[in-house]
């Protein structure tokens, strides 16, 4: 099909005053116009334009821009905005746009929907204001000394695009435009899955080899970030994300309300710090890949049960859930409904789907229940151990529980007249944990031993007695 011409029509006027008209089909129409004294003005109207706008109205020394395109692409104009914020003198007019919409921002292969925009660039002081599909906010930048602000009134990740991680290291032949200002973002309201979780404050770093953020202030969904929280990602070949968390949670009711997860653990607080790595970029993340630390603590709340229904985040949490545990153990009798705790705290090891269980433990009232051991995330299996131990009182009828017969309870009621001063304190049942998390298989192993099997020296400690089961009594 052979290109239809469009019509050009220029139309100049030389007097007092210089003026040029030009018009390109109904795409673009640009007036310029040099008064009397020197002052220059100017008005561009692209495609269709929401309001009337003459060259009388724009203000001395100043260019208008407005209307509205089909599509247009970030990256394609990385180098010039490496000038902008370069700080040279390009000897640019203040430049105002006004009602100026795309039909489709891009950013490479990246499809960030439409746009409408409302600023002014004037002596290297920029200020605008975005609405998109996803998101409205303010920039507000004061040249290259000084900090971009980000104002961000409404992100919603509903709508928000998915990312290609790639398409943000943009390619250009300036290496300084992979590199901004320093940022300070604030987001007053995040949406996701229609609810608002909150409010969020930070400052970024992006670099040529990295982007870092940091110095956070604010909550999503109940957790507080605390000051020691840092994300890091690490650009090109090998590239890495890591994770600093300082989170601080409310009552379960509060928290992480997105994941249900006071359906499975209640509590009155807690916290969470650790150091979190994954392979490639913040959006590549997989539990399974995942390496580090985590620390977990929480007061005053009790565990019930995961319901069948659960989802993988809770079905992970679940593996923590000592009160299924307990009644396999058969001694959920000896301990609150529900599993009570005063206090809990955890201590874990990831890597890459493998997660090792240095310790959880909660105390109840004057007993304590310890799980150590491992947790295989792709097969959700675990191998490890649960110990009970409990205050001694007048009578024994938890030894008979924790043992799971009356001979082993018989010979703990003699131990516990030879060496009543120290059957006194307190008392404990190891029990084995293995299989599937859904369905793991609780066996007795051994009574008066509160360590932990990774944790246990060779040699017993001084002032305990070891009582091991055959294999015969553990079938």
């Amino acid at each position: 099909m052979p290109e239809q011409s469009e019509l050009l029509n220029i139309d100049l006027k030389i007097s007092d005053a210089v003026s040029i008209d030009a018009a390109y089909s109904n795409n673009l129409s640009l007036s310029i116009e040099k008064d009397a004294e020197s002052a220059w003005r100017a008005l561009a109207l692209i495609g269709e334009v929401s309001r009337e706008y003459k060259l009388n109205d724009v203000d001395a020394g100043t260019a208008v821009i407005s209307g509205r395109v089909e599509e247009l692409d970030i990256s394609a104009w990385a180098d010039t905005q490496t000038r902008f914020s370069s700080g040279d003198n390009l000897g640019l007019p203040a430049i105002v746009w006004r009602d100026f919409s795309v039909d489709r921002l891009a950013l490479g292969e990246t499809d960030f929907g439409t746009f409408s925009s409302t600023g002014q660039y004037e002596g290297g002081l920029t200020s605008l204001g975005l609405v998109g599909d996803f998101i409205k906010a303010q920039i507000d930048f004061d040249g290259p000394e000084a900090q971009l602000n980000i104002q961000i009134d409404s992100l919603s990740i509903d709508s928000l695009p998915t990312l290609n991680a790639a398409a943000l290291d943009i390619e250009s032949d300036n290496s300084a435009a992979a590199s901004w200002p320093a940022m300070q973002i604030a987001v007053d309201s995040l949406i996701f899955k229609g609810q608002d979780l909150g409010s969020l404050s930070f400052d970024a770093s992006v670099s040529e080899s990295s982007v870092d953020l940091a110095q956070f202030d604010g909550s999503l969904d109940g957790v507080t970030f605390g000051p020691e929280s840092r994300f890091s990602w690490r650009r090109g070949d090998g590239s890495t994300t890591g994770a600093s968390l300082d989170l601080t949670l409310p009552n379960a009711g509060e928290a992480l309300t997105l994941l249900d997860a006071k359906s499975v653990v209640d509590f009155s607080s807690g916290r969470v710090v650790g150091n979190l790595e994954w392979p490639g970029a913040p959006t590549d993340f997989q539990a399974n890949q995942v390496t580090g630390d985590l620390e977990l603590q929480l007061t005053s709340g009790s565990f019930l049960p995961v319901p069948s229904q659960a989802t993988d985040p809770l079905r992970f949490i679940g593996v923590f859930n000592l009160a299924g545990l307990v009644q396999r153990a058969s001694v959920n009798q000896l301990f609150d409904p529900g599993l009570t705790f005063d206090r809990a705290s955890g201590d874990f090891s990831l890597r890459q789907g493998d997660v090792d269980i240095n310790e959880f433990a909660i105390r109840n009232g004057g007993g304590k229940l310890t799980l150590g051991g491992a947790y295989d995330m792709d097969t959700e299996s675990i191998d490890a151990e649960l110990v009970v131990t409990l205050p001694l009182v007048n009578n024994i009828p938890w030894v008979a529980a924790l043992a799971g017969g009356l001979p082993i309870a018989a010979g703990a009621y003699l131990a516990s007249k030879v060496f009543e001063d120290q059957m006194k304190s307190l008392s404990s049942g190891v029990y084995s944990v293995t299989g599937p998390v859904s369905s793991p298989e609780v066996k007795f192993v051994r009574v008066f031993d509160a360590k932990l099997s990774t944790n246990r020296d060779s040699s017993a400690t001084e002032g305990q007695t070891s009582v091991d089961v055959s294999d015969k009594e553990r079938k």
